[in-house]
C-alpha cells in the first residue's frame, strides 16, 4: 500500500464533518495558552515596575563634559 492510500483511509473516517467538535484536548490546549499567557503578563509586569523604581543610573567620571569644554 501507498502512503497516499493508507492517509485516505485515515481521512475517511466516516464521522460527518459536522459532529466534530474540540473536545476535551482542545479545551485543555486553550486552557494550557491561556494560564501560560496569565504569568507571562504578571511576570513582565512585575519587571517593568522593578525597571520604574530603579534610579537613574550615575554618569561615569570619563563620561561627563568638563566644564571647560563647550557643548
Amino acid at each position: 500500500m501507498s502512503p497516499e492510500t493508507i492517509l485516505f483511509a485515515l481521512a475517511d473516517s466516516g464521522v460527518p464533518d459536522e459532529s466534530v467538535t474540540p473536545g476535551v484536548l482542545g479545551f485543555l490546549v486553550i486552557f494550557a495558552v491561556g494560564a501560560g499567557l496569565f504569568f507571562l503578563l504578571r511576570s513582565m509586569r512585575q519587571k517593568l515596575v522593578q525597571v520604574r523604581e530603579q534610579p537613574p543610573a550615575p554618569v561615569p567620571e570619563h563620561r561627563r563634559p568638563s566644564p571647560d569644554q563647550n557643548p
